[in-house]
């Protein structure tokens, strides 16, 4: 290294070991400001601001999938969303098969709408911007392990069209923590990364990677707060009409015959921690352990936005109600989240659909 030169990877290897040492203790929240009931955050280091509160892509499959929906599944979605704008959320990602419908509704409103797309800007960028006017948030899915040489070409796409105005911030979305280490060393100019994020799969609180992130200015957008909704499978007071995808606790509990297929030790155990759950959500009378759930990740000061799909009305309500208090954890809902979690270490994977539970394995309790 030249003297008196400081370059980006010996930049990461010292923020890292510092980082390492002193977790989030020398960290600034991110800035933010309240209007209207919204809490509003800055997105890393760029002039943008996001709601806490913000519009997933994923859509109920009853009402059909990303791919397109059914008339009554679309009606729904326009009733939600614009009630959510109402409510002063301002970030919708939008997957592909929705960017007519999106446009519609940033059509009046798209000084006040940030519109955050996954698409390949070689093939995709034209129709965007004849859609949109501009993109706000584009982002990459990097999954793959190291980073791709194809990514690489693509961020320089990226990069290109961000410095001719018409992307604002750009970024990735992965499912792998060693990723964002990988992207924030590779990826010149990286303004946000997408994770999962939420009480359970929460593992990344201990790494490098979001200290390192928050350090440089790098937005962290929480996705999954809910883990797709499976969360709900611990709510033993869950909102009248809604399920988890797979079968409920206490079905569960009804169900397993303890003395075959787990060591008695281990059934009294998870019999002893459910009954601690139970006990514990029956000191919130008037919340569910979703609704707790939501509230973890709004009280943490280094995550800019929580992006949830959100499929009912109920679920917005909800999730507003919960914002509306993000500051705090009461003592009741710590206790609530921290016996789920015990729960689901009991469990190991089997909460979560199959589909699902890599989760555990990138994202799993500690």
């Amino acid at each position: 290294m030249t003297q008196g030169v400081i370059t980006r990877r010996h930049f990461l290897g010292t923020a890292c070991a510092a980082l390492a040492a002193n977790g989030f203790a020398d960290l600034h929240p991110a800035r933010e400001y309240r209007r209207n009931g919204m809490v509003y955050r800055a997105l890393g280091a760029t002039d943008l601001y996001v709601s806490l509160l913000s519009i997933g892509s994923h859509t109920d499959g009853k009402y059909g999938t990303q791919s397109g929906l059914s008339l009554e599944g679309q009606a729904r979605r326009d009733r939600l969303l614009r009630r959510a704008f109402d409510l002063g959320c301002n970030l919708l990602d939008v997957y592909p098969k929705q960017l007519e419908a999106a446009a519609r509704h940033a059509h009046g409103r798209r000084d006040r709408v940030l519109i955050s797309l996954s698409l390949n800007p070689r093939k995709e960028l034209e129709m965007a911007l004849r859609l949109f006017g501009h993109v706000d948030l584009w982002r990459f899915p990097a999954n793959d392990n190291p980073v791709p040489a194809e990514l690489i070409g693509r961020w320089d796409c990226l990069r290109k069209a961000k410095e001719a105005g018409w992307i604002r911030a750009i970024g990735i979305s992965t499912h792998n923590e060693p990723i964002v280490l990988q992207a924030l060393q590779l990826l010149e100019g990286i303004d946000f990364i997408f994770i999962p994020y939420n009480f359970i799969h929460a593992g990344a609180d201990f790494s490098r990677s979001l200290p390192l992130a928050a350090s440089m200015g790098v937005g962290i957008i929480a996705m999954k707060p809910l883990a797709m909704g499976s969360i709900r499978y611990f709510d033993l007071r869950p909102r009248p009409g809604i399920k988890p995808d797979s079968m409920s606790l206490q079905e569960w509990v009804s169900r397993y015959n303890y003395s075959s297929g787990m060591p008695d030790n281990h059934g009294r155990l998870l019999v002893d921690v459910i009954a601690g759950l139970t006990k514990n959500l029956g000191r919130m009378p008037d919340e569910t352990l979703c609704t707790a759930a939501m509230r973890f990740c709004y009280s943490r000061p280094y995550l800019a936005t929580v992006i949830c799909g959100m499929y009912e009305d109920s679920d917005l309500e909800d999730n507003y109600a919960a914002m509306t208090r993000h500051q705090e954890l009461l003592p009741e809902e710590r206790a609530s989240l921290d016996s789920a979690k015990r729960v689901a270490k009991l469990l190991g994977a089997s909460w979560l659909p199959a589909h699902y539970r890599w989760l555990e394995e990138q994202w799993g309790v500690s």
